[in-house]
């Protein structure tokens, strides 16, 4: 009943699952909760953002030439096949790898990565923000503005105080 939807709303209801429960979907839901109350929590001045990982800290030869990569190509446009065909590795693989290593899936670290630098550009306030999207790997401005909001929690025209 659109009632019942209406009060959910109010009350802040983060998802609607039906039953029979799909545990994938509700596993993502209390991942997706946790990081927005995680993220509520920390004060909106310094942004929650990836720390710099010293590859030499990892152990795994993968996931420290992936991250070398990242570091030196994030302005370019890099997908995990490329990195797959460059390493003669599945992607697959790969990714695992990657994510048991640093603890975040390849494409989730590069865009922390990616916004990240887009702060500390921002930070600068020498350049407009469809030039820092452009800088740090984002040839769609809309997206950037999507993606830096998930990140740092508020959208880039925010003022960094």
């Amino acid at each position: 009943e659109f009632d019942y939807a209406r009060q959910a709303i109010r009350l802040g209801v983060a998802e609607y699952l039906l039953k029979p429960v799909d545990f994938n979907d509700l596993q993502r839901c209390i991942q997706k909760i946790v990081a927005r109350r995680q993220q509520k929590s920390q004060p909106q001045s310094s942004p929650s953002l990836v720390p710099e990982i010293d590859p030499k800290t990892v152990t795994n030869r993968y996931a420290a030439e992936m991250l070398q990569y990242i570091q030196e190509h994030y302005a370019e446009r890099i997908s995990i096949t490329d990195l797959s065909q460059r390493l003669n590795i599945s992607c697959t693989h790969l990714n695992a790898k990657f994510k048991a290593e640093v603890g975040y899936t390849f494409h989730d670290f590069l865009n922390h990565y990616r916004i990240s630098r887009a702060v500390e550009l921002q930070k600068q306030g020498t350049l407009k923000l469809y030039e820092i999207a452009e800088m740090v790997g984002f040839s769609d401005y809309k997206y950037f503005n999507k993606v830096y909001k998930k990140y740092v929690g508020y959208p880039p025209n925010k003022s960094l105080s």
